[in-house]
């Protein structure tokens, strides 16, 4: 099982993976400003 964290990766590359984030993110006031390119820790 391959653990990682999403923190430091960029929001896009997060929902790329799976579209469902997206959904996610936006519960918690995080949206996919500057084309994702922006980490998720920098993000919040």
């Amino acid at each position: 099982m391959n653990t990682y964290s999403f923190a430091t990766r960029p929001v896009g590359d997060v929902v790329s993976e799976d579209d469902r984030r997206a959904v996610a993110l936006k519960r918690f006031g995080i949206d996919l400003c500057c084309d994702g390119k922006v980490v998720l820790e920098a993000a919040r």
